[in-house]
């Protein structure tokens, strides 16, 4: 998606400046030159706004799955570490038994 966008945005870039160029009458090489150039900045602005959209995609991808299927939560997860925690004891001077 973001080599899509990037190159989409770049060719109209470029498409936009050859036709502003010849509207204007300029000569084909700075028309080239030109058009070149806002390709290239045009698929660099492309790129970032298309990385930019797939994190948003991403992000909202998540967030709906914990909603439609839920997630562990993080107080059931304390509270089995926990568990875990008390059944041993954390200083081995309270252990009883023979030294």
């Amino acid at each position: 998606m973001v080599q899509v966008s990037g190159a989409c945005l770049g060719l109209f870039a470029f498409a936009v400046t050859v036709l502003a160029g010849l509207a204007a009458g300029n000569p084909a090489t700075a028309i080239l030159s030109r058009a070149l150039w806002a390709m290239a900045a045009f698929f660099l602005l492309g790129c970032v706004l298309g990385y930019v959209a797939l994190r948003v995609i991403d992000e909202h991808a998540i967030r709906r799955h914990r909603e439609l299927f839920g997630s562990p939560r993080s107080d059931d997860a304390a509270g089995a570490a926990d568990a875990g925690a008390a059944a041993k004891p954390a200083d081995p001077a309270a252990e009883p038994g023979p030294r």
